[in-house]
């Protein structure tokens, strides 16, 4: 059974729609999915693909506001949206870690804050 830890500490980033202008669509996050893939290829080490059924643990850390004082980490409720950071992060994945997100078999997601904004991922093969 194949386990492996992956750190991205680039603040988590939220998908957004495809812009239309005029007769083409714009994907504004391009740029931002290349670079999340770098992080994570660069700690990949050019090892195979998951290509089996996996369980995915993701933590997105996101910087808190001024409000909230003196916690290192709490639950985070206000947006940027689960699913919409989920979306993002899967784009980034596929192809670098993941051969589809069909391989997807099982899946644990949170946001919290802390002072450090990052994104952590488990990914586990299960049996």
């Amino acid at each position: 059974m194949r386990s492996k830890a992956y750190c991205v500490k680039v603040a988590p980033i939220s998908w957004q729609r495809l812009v239309r202008s005029g007769s083409r669509f714009y994907d504004s996050q391009a740029r931002d999915r290349v670079s999340f893939g770098l992080y994570l290829s660069q700690q990949h080490n050019n090892e195979p693909f998951f290509d089996k059924p996996i369980h995915m643990d993701v933590i997105f850390y996101i910087a808190p506001p001024k409000t909230v004082k003196d916690k290192a980490t709490c639950p985070k409720s206000n947006s940027p949206s689960l699913e919409s950071l989920y979306k993002f992060f899967i784009d980034a994945i596929k192809d670098i870690l993941i051969t589809d997100n069909r391989v997807i078999c099982s899946l644990s997601v949170k946001k919290v804050y802390d002072k450090e904004p990052r994104t952590e991922l488990i990914i586990t093969e299960v049996e």
